[in-house]
This record gives structure tokens, sequence and C-alpha cells, in this order.
């Protein structure tokens, strides 16, 4: 436990692949939040240069988060079984006034091990993983470069692999949280527990948690920490809507103004793996239109970046949780740290 120490009753800032940066995890850090770069998407260098350049603005704690990936699907052939998806796709790239490409496919997915590798040799603090497990091998390379290790969980049966895989801590994830569902033992409908729920499935688990999922007020992260198994709690809507936060302007103004908790949903569509944020028409358009991960996120990619260029919401990933509709106001960073109540 004592690796944990710097980790008990802290704040972390989730990890939120595709919306944040080292400028933003450094800040997060330096302020008292634990900042986590999301790496899932990132190539094995862009993983190196993004922990030198967090260690250069930053000596506090800070993590890095990987997709546990184990080979990808066959682009021609899960393209060529449904040609009608593809033209759905195209479609909306159509509306949007954005050209479609095909992505350079499976070239542009990162490989796992060659990620780990990049942590491996340029060690952060902290490791987490989502969608997956890594092998006690693996744990323990990481233990040996001194990094602590932590898993995600969105059912009893993935906490307590990751309690035997060896790991530090396990993030449950509630069905309040925003962005992809970290399920990877079951189909994910089958793991959507409310996070009380999933912390009560869970208190036989002998390992550490992190609650994440709804966490929009310090009232209800101190609720949380009142828990002796809780080791930190995850924030990651609230800290979204920062004048820091990556996401362009648009993204963060609508995000300001969603007040209804039907419009924040789960969906396929921008993906091919289920993930929670804030409708809009590519819901409807692509509801039952989509291929597996990754091959969705890739075929999408371009829509989204050019969608942010052009501050199109309309055809934007906006992930976020079902706390997003207690918050009403874009905040700096300096102003979140206060409210949350973190300590430097």
């Amino acid at each position: 436990m004592n690796r944990l120490q710097i980790l008990k009753g802290k704040i972390f800032q989730a990890p939120m692949a595709g919306a944040t940066n080292p400028a933003f995890v450094a800040k997060s850090s330096n302020l008292g939040f634990v900042g986590n770069l999301g790496c899932g998407y990132m190539m094995p260098s862009k993983i190196s240069e993004g922990i030198e350049e967090i260690k250069k603005e930053t000596s506090k704690p800070f993590g890095i988060n990987l997709f546990v990936t184990k080979g990808v699907p066959d682009y021609e052939s899960v393209v060529s079984s449904d040609k009608s998806i593809l033209k759905a796709i195209e479609t909306v790239y159509a509306s949007a006034d954005v050209s479609f490409s095909a992505p350079s496919y499976p070239s542009c997915v990162p490989p796992f091990d060659k990620q780990l590798e990049a942590v491996l040799q340029n060690p952060p603090p902290i490791v987490s993983f989502t969608f997956g497990i890594i092998s006690a091998d693996q744990v323990e390379q990481l233990h040996a470069k001194n990094i602590i290790v932590i898993g995600t969980a969105t059912n009893r049966e993935e906490a307590v692999s990751w309690k035997q895989a060896g790991a530090d801590a396990v993030v449950l994830q509630g069905r309040e949280a925003g962005g992809h569902r970290g399920t990877w033992i079951g189909p994910e409908k089958d793991s959507l527990f409310k996070l009380d729920e999933l912390i009560e499935a869970t208190k036989d688990v002998d390992i550490p948690i992190i609650p994440a999922g709804g966490v929009a007020t310090i009232q209800r992260a101190k609720v949380l920490q009142q828990n002796p198994r809780v080791l930190a709690v995850t924030v990651g809507t609230a800290l979204l809507m920062s004048h820091e936060s990556p996401l362009c302007a648009a993204h963060k103004k609508h995000f300001v103004e969603l007040s209804q908790p039907s419009q924040v949903a789960n969906t396929f569509a921008f993906s091919g793996k289920m993930a929670k944020g804030a409708r809009n028409g590519v819901f409807d358009e692509l509801e039952n239109k989509y291929y597996p991960y990754p091959i969705q996120h890739y075929l999408t990619s371009g829509l989204r970046a050019e969608a942010a260029k052009q501050q199109k919401t309309d055809y934007l990933a906006m992930w976020c949780g079902d706390g997003v509709v207690e918050r009403s106001e874009l905040k700096s960073l300096e102003e979140l740290a206060k409210e949350f109540e973190v300590e430097k």
C-alpha cells in the first residue's frame, strides 16, 4: 500500500482519450488533481513525447491511460460484409459538407505492445488500463519500474481479474460515466451498473477502488471518499468544462446548455463501442449503422476532426457523463481545484 499513499484522497482527472493533452494534464497535476493523459489513440512515439512534456511541466503524480487491444478486425472483410453501413457513414459526411476518405487502416491503429514498451522506456508514476486486462507478468514489469498499475472494471468479475493480475487499484466505472464503456468481460449492456451498485457488488474484492461516473460535485466526491475502500475519486466532465480543456469552444458551450438527463445517452454510432455523450443527429443517423470498434472510430474520425474545426456540434462525439446537467458554467482549472478542495 505504501506506493499508493501519494494517491490517497486525491481527485483523478479522468484520462478521456482525444480530449486531453500534456499541457492540460500537467496543469491539472500542478493544481492538486492527478492528471491523466488518454493515450489510447496515440502512436508510441507520441506517448513518449507526451510523457516527456508532462515531466518537464510537473513533478506531481500523473498517469497514462492505455486501451488494451488484442489485434484488430480485418477492414476489408468487415466493410464488405455490409456496404449499407459505409453508405450511411458517407451520407453523414455529405450532410456535414465534409469529404469522406477511407482511413489508412490498420496502420492508423496504434499497436498496444509498442505503446506499453514506450511507457516502460520512460516510466510515468501511474499507468491505467481499460477495454481489457494485461498479464501478471506485464504488471510485474510495470512494478519493476516503480509504476502504479490501475485497471478498470465495470462488473465484479473484471475487478476480481485485476486483483488476481496484481494491480494496485481498480477504477470502478459506473453507468453514469461519460465516454467509452471499459467492459471487457461479457456484453456492455450487461454491465451497466450504477456506481453505488458496483461498489456494493465488489465489496468482497480486496483491492483499493477509484469510483468513476457522475461525480460532478464536491458533495458527491466527499460521500464516496467516506468509504474506506476508496483510494481516490475520478472527475471527468467537470474538468472538460474548464477553460483550459482542449475541446473546441462550441463543444464546451453545448455542455453548458445541457439541462435534461434525456439529452445524454449511450451510442455505438461514432466508434462501434458503447460510449456515453450528448445526443446529436449522428446518434440517430447511425443508430444501427456501425462496424465493430475500432473500424467505426476511424471511419468517423475525419468527420469529428472537421466538425471540431468548424464548431459543428451536430457531428461531434461529445462524450460526457450524467453529471453534465449539474454543471451550468465553464470555469478555470484553478476555480475547479478550489471547488473540489484539492491540495497541491
